[in-house]
């Protein structure tokens, strides 16, 4: 049955031109109505649908909500109460995402790779396209443990010839490659060296957050200690985070 109602999520940080444009391009694919929600309200509402508690007690509470894209960043504050959410103040960077994080990664993997042979620039661009996409699976396994073991192709046509990017992670669910064919570089990347790859990127995760804790009052301006900020990232994981904002 075609879909004539929709409630769509947008950036908190859209204007009225882009908002009024993702309205007109839901209403050109037959959408006959269309209310829009700011996509860190559609988080708060998904978190206070899991956390009964939130928003329900008799006085207001603070929620942070943060939202990292591929390519964007945004922190929003929201206060919650009542069933009610509403954004108080929004920061963010619009050139910071899972990218970059991804990009160190892959600089890394391609260290390893060189210090053991294998001719990096000589790999075609469909090759370093998928260290790359290698490098975002990696990322994504380390979230949920504390290392990875890896067998990295040291040849551009092995790295073209797996199945899928995340091959390159040794598991249960993943054989080992027929290494007949090919040389391969065995290594493992934990999570804390991920970290300190990517240290810069998570440094600047952290300042749009301190910009929201003190625009709320949260936090005082020249306060240095983190443990505010730390505290609020520091939360239970969302079971289902990459569906919080389309639950929401």
């Amino acid at each position: 049955r075609p879909v004539k109602r929709a409630v769509v999520g947008v950036p908190a940080y859209f204007n009225d031109a882009q908002r009024e444009a993702t309205i007109a391009a839901a209403q050109n694919v037959g959408i006959q109505k269309v209310k829009l929600l700011r996509e860190p309200e559609a988080a708060a509402l998904a978190y206070g649908i899991g956390k009964e508690q939130v928003g329900l007690g008799d006085e207001d509470e603070l929620v942070l909500a943060f939202d990292l894209g591929g390519g964007t960043f945004d922190v929003s504050m929201l206060v919650v109460g009542g069933g009610v959410s509403e954004i108080i103040c929004t920061a963010g960077n619009a050139k910071l995402g899972g990218a970059d994080f991804d990009g160190q990664i892959a600089r890394h993997l391609k260290s390893i790779l060189g210090a053991n042979g294998a001719a990096i620039k000589k790999f075609s661009a469909d090759a370093q396209n998928k260290i790359v996409q290698s490098a975002e699976k990696i990322r994504i396994h380390l979230s949920n443990s504390r290392a990875a073991d890896l067998l990295l192709p040291l040849a551009g046509d092995d790295w073209l010839s797996m199945d899928s990017a995340s091959d390159v992670i040794v598991s249960t669910g993943n054989e080992s490659p027929d290494q007949a064919s090919s040389t391969y570089v065995s290594c493992q990347i934990t999570r804390r060296e991920m970290e300190r790859l990517c240290k810069d990127e998570f440094q600047a995760l952290l300042r749009p957050v301190r910009e929201v804790a003190i625009m709320a009052g949260a936090l005082l301006p020249g306060d240095t200690s983190p443990t505010l900020v730390e505290a609020a990232l520091d939360m239970e994981e969302w079971d289902k985070e990459d569906e919080s904002l389309a639950f929401g």
